[in-house]
Parts: C-alpha cells; structure tokens; sequence
C-alpha cells in the first residue's frame, strides 16, 4: 500500500491499492456488447445535486459531495458499463463541496475500503489507510478530494464481477461519506 500526495492546481490525495490473488490467470464472460452478465451500470446522473457517474452507490452526512466517478490511469472516465481490462488502475475520485474538521490547521480522516469478488470471497479488508496520518493530519484543502485506487492483477476465472464497499470518516467530528460500486473485468 503507498500514499502519494498529487500537488498541482488542485490537492488530492491519492492512495494506490493493489489487489493480488493466488488464483489463476483471470477472465470473465461478457457478453458482444462487452456488459457483463446483463448487467448494465448507469451513466453519469444528478441525485440531490450530486453528479454521480458508474452506478457509484453514496451517501454523505456532515460534508456535501459535490461529484463522484470512476477514472482510469491518465485520467480518462471509466466507460459506463466498468468493464476494465486486467492491470488496469480503477480510481473512485469523490469530490466534496465543503470539508472535514479542521483542528490546527488540519483535517484527520480515515478512509477504509473492502472488495469482495461476485461470489463472496474477500480480496481485501483495510481497516483505516489513513492510520499513519492519524497524529499529523491532512493540509484541509487535499482532503477535499478523495482518490481510493484498486487494481486486479490476477484472479479467478469464475469471478464475474467486483465489489467495492468504501468508507471515509472524519477522526475529529462525525462526518463520513459511504458507499460502493461494482466493476468487471474484459474476458481476454
């Protein structure tokens, strides 16, 4: 797991997430149109003024999202049915319209994340990501943008799709932003 920081016209924080399992070389079925198992995942939508892209289920309470999507390295948006190839970067970007607790000139959140395969297997479990900031905390203006990365290197072939479970709290208050988003891998 690393934490880089992107420092340009606008702070992120970005945290890269490799996914690696014991399994073989993985491919799923999708269909010609390249839709896995029927399943069709909505394009970008406005939900309570929420610009929210790639069937990304979420919820805000304390601090108000100003969009959420899926993008793939180079900054390119995940196409609308998140059929990704394997080694393929996959970054949920959350956007929000105002911020966490400030104390001391900083934010301290946590961000915890769960994937888990269409058939229940656990792939990954972190607890807090941001654990090793928990005394210096964030410059607030980084933690206005969210960037949580995975990427599926190998897997199981009977795996049909992934499903990201997130969770990013405020350590000094009671604000969180919750949510998941399923995503699929090109059969080779």
């Amino acid at each position: 797991m690393e934490i880089f920081f992107m420092y340009g016209k606008r702070f992120s924080i970005l945290l890269v997430i490799s996914i690696f399992l014991s399994s073989c070389k993985f491919s799923c079925n999708v269909d010609k149109t390249g839709k896995q198992d029927n399943n069709t995942v909505s394009g970008p939508s406005v939900v309570n003024g929420v610009l929210i892209s790639n069937g990304i289920d979420i919820t805000a309470s304390g601090v108000k999202i100003k969009s959420a999507t899926l993008k793939l390295d180079g900054g390119a948006k995940v196409p609308d049915d998140n059929v990704v190839n394997l080694n393929q970067k996959i970054t949920l970007v959350i956007e929000l319209d105002n911020n966490w607790t400030v104390e001391g000139g900083k934010s301290f959140i946590g961000a915890s994340e769960k994937i888990t395969t269409s058939k229940g297997y656990e792939v990954l479990n972190a607890a807090d990501l941001f654990k090793d900031n928990t005394m210096t905390g964030f410059d607030p203006n980084d933690t206005k943008y969210i960037q949580l990365d995975a990427v599926i290197t190998k897997g199981d072939p009977s795996v049909s799709y992934y499903k990201v479970e997130f969770r990013v709290w405020d350590k000094k208050g009671d604000a969180e932003v919750k949510g998941s988003y399923k995503f699929y891998i090109q059969a080779e």
